[in-house]
């Protein structure tokens, strides 16, 4: 409802930058605040979260401290093969699976939803851009569609670069090599590895 919202009120002023639309669409995602969260990785593709400090997976990997009696709640995102390979290489082990941080897992994903969120912005500026014209041809007297469709096209080239960085970010971190013992600690639980990417 937010990305629609912004939508709306970039396409009704045209004098709105709407690059700062794109940027608080992406960051209106269900990620919440990834310092305090860690994630549960399970065998049976289960995810889970909690709201912890994520220096709390460097201490247990110090200490050998089980994370696996946080309590944990069910995760709205669905684990991906990304995650596990994240998860292969900064994560801990425990009972029940591989914790890792929610900063560990801020790529994963993200270009896709930038993506995805540029393109809800834009369906959204279509649906009212009769409306938008007529808004432009009160204030300027003039139909302004040649500025629209260059800043149309800056903000979606802006968008494409930022999805570009967030894939090439990812690509980066999955260039470190996996930890032989979550490898495995997670095949010993029954747990699928991924290819690498």
């Amino acid at each position: 409802m937010l990305l629609l919202a912004l939508a709306c009120l970039a396409a009704a002023l045209p004098f709105c930058d709407r690059i700062t639309v794109k940027f608080a669409c992406v960051q209106s995602s269900v990620r919440g605040n990834v310092r305090s969260m860690l994630y549960l990785l399970e065998p049976s593709t289960r995810l889970a979260w909690t709201n912890m400090p994520t220096d709390v997976v460097k201490l247990a990997r110090e200490q050998g401290v089980d994370l696996a009696s946080l309590d944990w709640e069910p995760s709205e995102r669905v684990m991906t093969d990304d995650m596990l390979r994240i998860a292969l290489r900064e994560g801990v082990a425990c009972s029940r699976g591989l914790v890792v941080s929610g900063v560990s897992l801020a790529e994963e994903g993200r270009g896709d939803e930038i993506r995805q969120a540029g393109a809800a912005a834009r369906a959204a500026h279509e649906a009212i851009r009769p409306q938008v014209e007529v808004v432009e041809r009160a204030i300027y007297g003039k139909d302004s569609a040649a500025q629209r469709a260059d800043l149309d096209a800056r903000v979606a080239a802006s968008n494409e670069r930022a999805a570009v960085n967030a894939d090439d970010d990812l690509r980066e971190q999955l260039k470190q090599p996996v930890r032989n013992e979550l490898v495995e600690h997670w095949r010993r639980l029954g747990g699928r590895v991924p290819e690498p990417a």
